[in-house]
C-alpha cells in the first residue's frame, strides 16, 4: 500500500499508534490539526454571530479539555488570539484562562499519554519565552 493509499484508508483517520517516533509525530500532528481547526471554527463562529468584543468570549464559549488529545487547544487559542486578533499576552491569557477548563479522568501513569507532556511544556515555554522576549524589547526600546 502506498503512503497516499494509506492516508486515504479508513485506518488513516484513526489515531496513530505511538509505539514509534514516527507514530508519535503523526499523532501529535493529528492532535494539533484537529485542535487548531476546532479552535479556529469556534473563533470564526463567534465573529460570524456579530461579536466584536473579545472580552465576551468566555461568556459565550467554553472549551473543556481532558487528559487526552484536545489539550493543545489552550496554547492554540493563545496563538490565534495573539497572532490573528492582535492581542498582547496578558489580554489573550485573561481570555484563554476563562474559556478553557481541564479535567483529568486518568490517574494511572501508564494510561496518561506521556509523549505529549514535553510537547505541551515546549509550546507553553515557547509562548512564555516569546512573551518575555517581547516585554524585554518593549522595555529596551522605551529606554532608548
Amino acid at each position: 500500500m502506498t503512503s497516499l493509499q494509506c492516508a486515504w484508508s479508513p485506518r488513516g483517520s484513526l489515531p496513530a499508534g505511538d509505539g514509534t517516533r514516527e507514530g508519535k509525530c503523526l499523532r501529535l500532528s493529528q492532535q494539533y490539526m484537529l485542535c487548531s481547526a476546532s479552535v479556529q471554527d469556534i473563533l470564526a463562529r463567534f465573529k460570524e454571530r456579530g461579536n466584536a468584543d473579545w472580552a465576551e468570549l468566555p461568556a459565550k464559549v467554553a472549551i473543556q479539555m481532558n487528559d487526552t488529545h484536545p489539550t493543545l487547544a489552550a496554547p492554540e487559542l493563545m496563538r490565534l488570539l495573539m497572532d490573528y486578533e492582535g492581542m498582547d499576552w496578558d489580554k489573550a491569557w485573561a481570555i484563554t484562562s476563562k474559556v478553557v477548563a481541564y479535567t483529568n479522568h486518568t490517574v494511572m501513569p501508564e494510561v496518561t499519554p506521556q509523549p505529549y507532556v514535553p510537547c505541551h511544556l515546549y509550546l507553553s515555554r515557547a509562548q512564555f519565552c516569546g512573551h518575555v522576549s517581547m516585554r524585554m524589547r518593549m522595555l529596551c526600546n522605551s529606554q532608548v
